[in-house]
Order: structure tokens, then C-alpha cells, then sequence
């Protein structure tokens, strides 16, 4: 097997065999050698439907204020150099079409979201009753062929809700996607 030797700006050696496995080590990047710019290929499009429901799905985002919420949330996202397409929902769920930068995991982004949307909404005296979000979430990965057909799901959730409850539509999402459903956990705070 060749090894090759790259050179990073931080001066460590990074070989590479052909195979693609890449170790660090320490060294000085001897004069003359070309440096490797690692991000140099990176090309991602990390698009995410991600559903979350307030604590024991209670009713506590008026509709009256939600664009107040929608606006916050926005800001935490574009605070995580991500994209938000889309977001949309009900009084006791959101839906949000994201795109993650690939720096944060989504469960990360989801933790910094919800901590800081439930300071935010605790002090805020449009939204009274709520209480917090559900420790739990769920997030699909799309194809960007889907976008607008997510968004367009997004935007119908009043009229989509009027016939199908969270439960069910949550349910279905799970079971659409593949995952198995352990009634012990699920909807459960």
C-alpha cells in the first residue's frame, strides 16, 4: 500500500493511504510540500423535516402569537449558519424544513433550539401557559426534490389538522420512515 503525505496550515502531517484513511500526527510541514485544504471538497445539502410538540402536547402556542415564535426560531437557526425553509403548526407542534449546517448535529441544533425558544417563551406574557417542549423529537432526511413538496405539507398543517390528529400524524411519520415504535416511549414526556 502507498502512503502519501499531505501538510495542513496547522503543520500537522496527515498521511493518507489510497484507501482514504486519513491519521494525524505531529510534524512541521517541511518547506516546499503543498499544503491540503481539507474543506476544500466539502458540498453538502443536509435537508431535515424536524417535528417537536410542546410538553404533553398541550395547547400553549396561540396562533395569534406563533409568528412571534417563528421569527425567534429563525434567528436561533440562521445563529447555527443553517437554513430554515420553512416552519409550521399548530398550537401544541411545529414542523420545520431545515437545512443543518454540517458543523452541528441535528440533536445538537435541536437542544440549543428548544432551551433558548423555552427561555424566550416562559418570559414572553403572549404565550402564559407554556410549560416547555417534549424531551423527544423526531427528524426525516429529504432529498432536495422534496423541498417543496414538505413545504407545502408544512403549510397545510391547520387544514391537514382538522382531520388527523399529532398522534396519528406523528405515528404515521415514524412508521413511513421506517423506525420502529416502542409504545412505552412514544408521545411519553
Amino acid at each position: 500500500m502507498q502512503v502519501y503525505n499531505f501538510w495542513r496550515s496547522d503543520e500537522q502531517r496527515v498521511p493518507c493511504c489510497l484507501k482514504g484513511r486519513f491519521f494525524i500526527t505531529a510534524g512541521r510541514r517541511p518547506a516546499g510540500e503543498a499544503e491540503l485544504n481539507i474543506n476544500a471538497m466539502s458540498y453538502t445539502r443536509l435537508l431535515y423535516h424536524i417535528v417537536f410538540r410542546t410538553k404533553h402536547s398541550k395547547n400553549t402556542i396561540p396562533e395569534a402569537h406563533a409568528k412571534e415564535l417563528y421569527a425567534y426560531i429563525m434567528k436561533v437557526i440562521a445563529d447555527k449558519k443553517s437554513r430554515l425553509y420553512r416552519i409550521g403548526g399548530t398550537e401544541n407542534h411545529f414542523h420545520l424544513l431545515v437545512d443543518i449546517h454540517p458543523a452541528f448535529a441535528v440533536s445538537d441544533v435541536m437542544q440549543v433550539l428548544k432551551e433558548y425558544s423555552s427561555k424566550w417563551l416562559s418570559g414572553n406574557p403572549n404565550f402564559p401557559q407554556f410549560e416547555g417542549w417534549a424531551v423527544s423529537f423526531a427528524a426525516f432526511t429529504y432529498n432536495l426534490n422534496d423541498k417543496q413538496k414538505i413545504i407545502n405539507y408544512i403549510k397545510n398543517q391547520k387544514e391537514h389538522h382538522k382531520t388527523v390528529n399529532f398522534a396519528e400524524e406523528y405515528r404515521q411519520f415514524l412508521i413511513d420512515n421506517g423506525i420502529d415504535i416502542d409504545e412505552r416511549y412514544f408521545l411519553k414526556d
